[in-house]
Order: structure tokens, then sequence, then C-alpha cells
């Protein structure tokens, strides 16, 4: 369920941009239209919605269901969660003008070397920053159509990416079209960048 307009303004979004910068890491790519939007609901958690951190863990939330077959309505979500000591993990989910961004890579674990793991996660939201400029720069603000669905997990060592439409009754799943389509989790959301260049959002 969406969070009432109320309970979200910019001063949450400075706030995630303040925690980031504290720790050298690349502030995760929030269009301008969605930052009123974004509040804060955890210690590490940040989204227009409430959404369960560890379900986001497990790429189970409703939102990442939602993403790859249901309404895409324009969402975000930026959660660090996981558990043990060591299996942790940064999930940044995107719902924007025709793209679905589901990314994810392990951070803060113990055993894990954080100077590593921060250069990875600023590479990422780099590229994902650098993915909504290109669909910001077609100038389609409402989108209806096919969706372009980019998912990776470093943790789970798997990544796809590919066109699909909203599936009707009969239709195969949205995961089941996108093994057809698997890519490497370094490169996943280069190769979406690509596919944007080379067919447009139709």
């Amino acid at each position: 369920m969406s969070l009432p307009e109320s309970s979200a303004d910019t001063t949450d979004w400075r706030f995630m941009c303040s925690r980031f910068q504290s720790r050298q890491l690349t502030v995760p790519p929030v269009p301008q239209p969605l930052r009123h939007r974004l509040a804060k609901l955890g210690g590490w958690h940040w989204g227009t919605r409430a959404d369960d951190p560890m379900s986001l863990y497990m790429l189970d939330s409703g939102l990442v269901k939602e993403l790859l077959a249901g309404d895409l309505s324009e969402q975000v979500q930026v959660v660090h969660s996981g558990h043990g000591i060591n299996s942790y993990a940064l999930t940044y989910c995107l719902g924007y003008r025709g793209i679905a961004l589901v990314t994810q890579l392990a951070w803060g674990g113990v055993y894990q070397d954080r100077t590593a793991a921060a250069a990875r996660l600023n590479r990422m939201f780099d590229r994902c920053a650098a993915l909504v400029e290109r669909v910001e720069a077609l100038g389609r603000e409402h989108h209806t159509g096919p969706r372009l669905v980019c998912l990776s997990s470093d943790i789970r060592g798997r990544a796809l990416c590919g066109w699909i439409a909203v599936p009707q009754p009969g239709d195969a799943t949205p995961l089941e079209f996108l093994r057809s389509y698997p890519v490497e989790v370094d490169t996943a959301l280069e190769v979406a960048g690509q596919v944007i260049a080379d067919r447009p959002v139709p």
C-alpha cells in the first residue's frame, strides 16, 4: 500500500543522501517526481511505500512482483537487510517510465571486504542513475505498454534483462519469460542501457 502523501517529504530524501554520503557511497537515484513521496521506513530503509525489508532481500515482496507482472506504478525502495552476521545486501527497486529495476549487491556483512563492496555498490548506483537519465531523455512521462525489466543480484548469482508485457491469463510468468534473457550480473545495467538505446521504450 502506498504511503500517504503527508508522511513523506524532501527531508527524508536529504537524510538518505546524507546517510550514504557519510559512508562514501553513491546516493541511490530517486527521480525528482518521487522524492516528495520518499519516507524513511527504518535505519537503512527508504521508500515510497512500506514493503517488508526481509521480503525485499528475498526478492519476494509485493513490489518486486508488481514490477515484474502488475501495474507498473512509479515506486522506489532502498533497503539494507539480511540475516545472520554476513548475509546482508543493499536492495534497490525502481518502477519509472517504463523501466523496472531490481538490483541487489552484498554489503554490510561482517566478513565482507568493505572497500571492495562499496566500490561495487557505487558502480551499481552510477549505472542505475545513467539508465534513469537515458529514460528521462526520451521524454515519455506516462507508460502503459511493455516494460524493460532488469533484475540483478550478486548474492544469488543471477541477472535477467528483457522486454516483457503485462501477462494475460494463461501466459507464462514474467520470470519464466525472462529466463530466456540471462545476462552477466556485472553487466546487467549496461545491457539494459544498450537495450534502451537500441529499442527505445515502445
